[in-house]
């Protein structure tokens, strides 16, 4: 730790974080450092408000500053429909990053030790994982709630059990907390029924998860400088919409293009989410939607696979092409709005600055976007139907219906796309005034 720096230690009374705060305590002159007790009642028993008065008496023992805290841990389960294990978490953390806010502290460190590392590795493997996962905590990683802290765990490579006998040596007095008893908890049953259990066929069997883990940490974290060299440069955002070549991720090894799919598609995506993903991404048709439980949605296009939530990707193609939100019948020269662009039609040209066509005006002349029977002739080609056209030139499934159209029945006389006009055989008729269309954007 980087010396003269305020440092938060969690401390809940418990071997563990009692011991932690001792070592702190012993090395403070040494590292340099000004160490802050951070205590929170989660409200979880009647006497929890005991633990924080112990904890409060050491640290001033100790001569070290302390902040105490209370949260209705119950309120936040029933509020936001959550576990007893999450919404203490949540509660805890969101605590620490205040105390650290408070007094300016950079860094929060905890007594998470080898058998919570192990127990972590276990849940995360019983709940299907990838190497991420599997690495479980990590010495350092950003706080939770406040990625701009540093959540340090130094005793990871710790055992309990020596946490148990450095108490013991120092004639040190830990607070038992019963919940951790409780195994109806999923953490608790696996720290005193599953681990016990693997412990008969392997002894040391929380040194063996803690190995998995460094070496799931070193694997991902080559996994992760393979990823920011072969995917991030070639990852465009744009208005919260994400961007990748079709044709790259093809090309990618599937560790990455599921890695790629895992990073876009939110915390909720699971394993099969990730594989059926990646599936449509290599093979799907174009204007293929895939839907990920968090609300974000992977759509086909024909060079690019798009990652966004379904507003923001409807106003991404609204950002970046003109889009028909209301038809119009042209009855004369006048403006025409939409939401964000309004078609011009007058006598006279424009400025060359701006692209526009000269169409008679047709009785029945309407702006509108595409019907069923749509046609339209090619140049030397002839009659070719207008849905024909649009997937020739790529033109999105997605907003296929709001590319502006001018048409007179169900002939497409000229439509409006990638900013350009693009006008087809009309009749031969001079009977009709003449008039200028261009696009006025807002």
């Amino acid at each position: 730790m980087p010396p003269n720096q305020q440092v938060v230690v969690a401390v809940s009374g418990g071997a563990d974080s009692l011991a932690l705060l001792h070592m702190l305590r012993s090395w403070q002159q040494k590292l340099k450092i000004q160490l802050h007790v951070a205590t929170l009642n989660h409200q979880l028993r009647d006497d929890a408000h005991y633990d924080v008065q112990y904890v409060i008496g050491i640290a001033e023992q100790l001569n070290v500053p302390v902040i105490s805290g209370t949260v209705d841990v119950p309120q936040i389960m029933d509020k936001e429909q959550l576990g007893v294990e999450t919404a203490a978490r949540q509660a805890r953390y969101q605590f620490l990053r205040d105390v650290a806010y408070k007094i300016g502290a950079k860094r929060v460190v905890t007594a998470h030790h080898l058998n919570d590392q192990a127990e972590t590795v276990l849940l995360n493997i019983l709940r299907g994982t990838g190497t991420h996962g599997i690495g479980g905590m990590r010495l350092e990683s950003p706080l939770p709630f406040a990625p701009d802290l540093t959540l340090v765990r130094p005793l990871l490579f710790t055992s309990r059990s020596e946490l148990l006998d450095y108490c013991t040596a120092h004639n040190l007095q830990p607070r038992h907390d019963p919940t951790n008893d409780d195994i109806t908890l999923i953490r608790n049953k696996v720290r005193h029924v599953l681990l016990p259990m693997l412990g008969e066929f392997n002894p040391q069997v929380e040194q063996a998860l803690g190995r998995l883990a460094e070496i799931s940490q070193v694997d991902d974290d080559y996994l992760i400088l393979a990823y920011q060299r072969e995917v991030q440069p070639y990852l465009l955002e744009q208005t919260g919409i994400w961007q990748f070549d079709r044709n790259r991720f093809r090309a990618l090894h599937p560790a990455m293009q599921r890695r790629l799919i895992a990073n876009l598609s939110g915390d909720e995506t699971n394993y099969d989410h990730i594989l059926a993903a990646c599936e449509l991404a290599v093979c799907g048709d174009v204007g293929a939607v895939w839907q990920f439980p968090g609300g974000v949605q992977l759509w086909i296009d024909y060079d690019m696979l798009l990652f966004g939530t379904q507003v923001r990707l409807h106003d991404w193609f609204r950002e970046n092409e003109i889009l028909l939100q209301t038809e119009a019948e042209i009855i004369s020269y006048g403006e025409y709005p939409q939401l964000n662009w309004t078609l011009v039609c007058q006598v006279d040209p424009p400025g060359e600055d701006k692209p526009y066509i000269k169409l008679p005006l047709y009785p029945d002349l309407k702006l509108r976007g595409r019907l069923p029977g749509d046609w339209l002739i090619l140049p030397g080609v002839g009659r070719q139907k207008l849905k024909d056209w649009l997937i020739n030139h790529k033109v999105p499934r997605q907003i296929r219906d709001h590319v502006p159209c001018l048409a007179i029945h169900q002939q497409i006389l000229a439509l409006f796309w990638q900013k350009t006009w693009i006008v087809f055989v009309t009749p031969l008729d001079t009977n009709f005034h003449q008039a200028y269309f261009y696009v006025n954007y807002l």
